[in-house]
């Protein structure tokens, strides 16, 4: 496969992955914030330069430019960085807002033009920056970020993916928006739905991130919407259909001071993809700078959104960041090494050998 064909195929991929994880923000399912945190952690895996993502939207009539409120992220670091830099007079994300047009900082030491905000940008390890406007009926409505340890490290392939990626954030942005707006009936729906998560994690071990996302694809296949499902649901309305929560794909985390290791509990189908590739795109912004190990003993089958998200992993290991290995069955390894998926991976059926060297630093 040549590397352009690769690289068509890996967005192709990734943009439907990221269409289905904001596909979850729709008038009438109850969706949350949390959904455009999800899609935070998505583009941190499907662009292989950002170490950090997030979105800001735009202020409406009494709010205070770029309060909690407004930003959503999953990176404590992200969080400390506008803590710092909240009460600035101008910073690249004001700037979309005011020029409607995307900016770049290629290094956060040289950068003359934001200095109230690029020195503690620098002070919290953000090497080089990417903000796009977020564009809705021909307005800015937000701003995405993504941000980079590395200084240069956006090149003209991550801004071309980074602003496809964007148009999905803005759709997303807009409905949730246009949500809250039109239906004030939604803080009664968000507690049905809320109490409908609460249920998922008790009965079946699900996280706070993992049992929303199970809740739509239960809506999906019932073909009604979240908020009939978790009606459904806490009051145990008996139903003939398939079992509550088939394939449900866990993602559990190991963390110590020299490496972060995820485990893959089940199989990674076209379902459960955007679980998989937002888990992913969390445990790289909780890495750091550590090397990660990626567990996948307990999977059998990836899906084609799967594999995907893999070769993105295998880009961005080839940008000389974190290292990442990946340990599996013989059918996962057969799968990786037949898709040309491990130019950068460092690739062990051991999983106790693949966590040693990575800790050890040693090469695969």
């Amino acid at each position: 496969m040549s590397e352009s064909n690769r690289s068509a195929d890996i967005t192709t991929a990734m943009t439907a992955t990221m269409g289905a994880i904001a596909a979850r923000i729709a008038p009438a399912s109850g969706a949350q914030e949390a959904d455009l945190v999800n899609l935070t952690a998505a583009v941190v895996l499907a662009v292989p330069a950002a170490d950090h993502a997030d979105i800001v939207r735009a202020p409406i009539d009494g709010e205070s430019d770029f309060g909690p409120k407004q930003r959503y992220s999953a990176s404590a670091t992200l969080d400390e960085l506008h803590t710092a830099t909240g009460t600035v007079a101008d910073n690249p994300a004001r700037t979309v807002l005011r020029e409607h047009l995307p900016v770049r900082i290629d290094d956060t030491v040289s950068e003359v033009r934001w200095p109230q905000f690029t020195a503690p940008a620098n002070a919290c390890a953000v090497g080089s920056m990417l903000a796009l406007p977020l564009t809705a009926d021909g307005n800015t409505i937000g701003v995405l970020n993504l941000y980079a340890r590395r200084p240069h490290a956006f090149t003209t392939d991550d801004r071309a993916l980074a602003a496809v990626f964007a148009d999905t954030a803005a759709a997303a942005l807009h409905t949730l928006m246009m949500r809250t707006e039109q239906h004030p009936s939604a803080v009664v729906c968000r507690d049905v739905i809320e109490q409908a998560i609460g249920l998922l994690m008790a009965r079946h071990g699900l996280s706070s991130r993992q049992a929303p996302d199970t809740l739509g694809r239960i809506a999906d296949r019932r073909h009604e919407s979240m908020l009939t499902t978790a009606h459904r649901l806490i009051g145990d309305v008996p139903d003939a259909a398939a079992p509550l929560v088939p394939g449900t794909l866990r993602l559990t985390r190991t963390d110590t001071a020299h490496v972060v290791i995820v485990h893959v509990h089940n199989d990674i189908d076209y379902r459960n993809a955007p679980a998989f590739v937002i888990g992913l795109g969390e445990v790289l912004i909780a890495a750091e700078a550590r090397p990660v190990v990626i567990d996948l003993h307990e999977v059998d089958f990836i899906s084609t959104e799967g594999l995907a998200a893999l070769a993105a992993l295998d880009d961005r290991a080839g940008r000389g960041g974190s290292p990442i290995s990946l340990t599996g069955s013989y059918p996962v390894q057969r799968q990786v090494h037949v898709l040309d998926l491990g130019r950068n991976l460092r690739c062990y059926t051991d999983h106790g050998a693949a966590t040693r060297a990575a800790r050890d630093g040693a090469p695969g």
